[in-house]
């Protein structure tokens, strides 16, 4: 009796250390599938920030400092789980002081530390953005980011967050803010089967067609003018196992759906306001060559309007207001002179449609 029930422990034991092994191999293997778990849903994110919060909201200018912070996922005893991180300063003019109330933040997790059960396994660098000039533009950015998803694959995911920032040094500093965490590009890349290009000197027409027109397009629907490929300004390029060239856009807090206070066009384009679209590709006189992508965002009308209408987390001024900028769009799109005459822009004679942004520095 005492050599059967020995034989039975060592038997549950052997099957327990192949089960367990098996599935951490297993999340090793699927590191990419696993790492996007943080974006599949949707819901809001309860995360504590840790650390000398004062001092990383007044890095604002030079090199980027990094500070340690400790990251506490919100939850109930049982599940309260705790990373040590290092948390940077990021961006250019959200992160000059006197711009933005806070800074946009890069959150470095140690690679290969964060456990499967964190809903940050996988995770290494995340682009934190914070409210800049109230939380209204950053649920008006993230919602441009949700209907680009609808658009394509090759699109950065977010999710939006709910920080608890606690200062180690003085808890009268102590506050919570809303904000959205991105992607990284190297994720989105491998989710699509592509890598990350850092190529310089890349041109517009090097850029697979219909992805570029669908990224441009995408732009003038929600009045985006700051992006270029020529400089990756927004932009991040990626290549397909084919070696063609895609572009996937990012950073939409100057374009006329956000309309955040600060933005404005650059002063080279002539416009009057960010409200003002504009399209920023190149000459094409072939305006047959746009009908398949433009087909594709009279099949999405639907599912944006969607999308808008269960935006909880827009304010109902900013809900109208983007259902007209939006209507705007497809008021032009209903009417092959309008949407011709606007598509066409980049070939007119005395117009900006060849100017080249190098990056807004208002």
């Amino acid at each position: 009796m005492k050599s059967g029930r020995k034989w039975r422990s060592v038997l549950f034991i052997s099957v327990l250390f192949i089960f367990l092994n098996s599935t951490v191999k297993g999340n090793s293997f699927d590191r990419d599938s696993t790492a996007t778990g943080l974006f599949e849903n949707d819901q809001i994110l309860q995360i504590s920030l840790i650390g000398n919060v004062v001092d990383l909201f007044s890095d604002r200018s030079g090199k980027a400092q990094e500070f340690p912070f400790t990251l506490v996922e919100e939850g109930s005893k049982e599940t309260r789980l705790e990373h040590f991180l290092n948390i940077r300063t990021r961006g250019h003019y959200r992160r000059m002081e006197g711009n933005c109330k806070y800074p946009p933040l890069l959150l470095d997790f140690p690679r290969n530390e964060v456990p499967v059960v964190s809903v940050f396994h996988g995770q290494n660098k995340l682009k934190l953005v914070m409210p800049c000039q109230g939380d209204r533009y950053v649920f008006r950015e993230y919602l441009v980011y949700k209907l680009n998803n609808l658009l394509t694959p090759l699109s950065y995911r977010v999710r939006l967050v709910e920080v608890h920032f606690q200062d180690i040094n003085n808890q009268k500093k102590n506050e919570t803010v809303m904000g959205f965490l991105l992607e990284d590009s190297d994720q989105l890349a491998g989710r699509n089967g592509m890598t990350v290009v850092d190529q310089d000197l890349v041109r517009p027409d090097q850029i697979e067609v219909d992805n570029f027109l669908r990224v441009a397009i995408f732009q003038y629907l929600i009045g985006n003018t700051d992006w270029s490929v020529q400089y990756r300004q927004n932009i991040r390029i990626f290549s397909d196992d084919q070696k063609r060239l895609k572009i996937s856009p990012y950073d939409f807090d100057h374009s006329g759906l956000v309309r955040a206070p600060y933005a404005k066009p650059a002063p080279e384009l002539k416009m009057a306001s960010v409200m003002q679209r504009r399209f920023r590709g190149y000459c094409m006189h072939e305006t047959q060559r746009f009908e398949d992508v433009l087909e594709e965002f009279r099949a999405t009308k639907q599912d944006f309007f969607r999308v808008l209408e269960q935006a909880g987390y827009l304010d109902r001024g900013s809900s109208k207001y983007c259902k007209k900028y939006l209507e705007g769009f497809y008021k032009i799109l209903n009417k092959q002179s309008k949407w011709t005459n606007a598509f066409t822009y980049p070939c007119r004679e005395g117009g900006t449609g060849n100017v080249v942004i190098k990056g807004l520095k208002e």
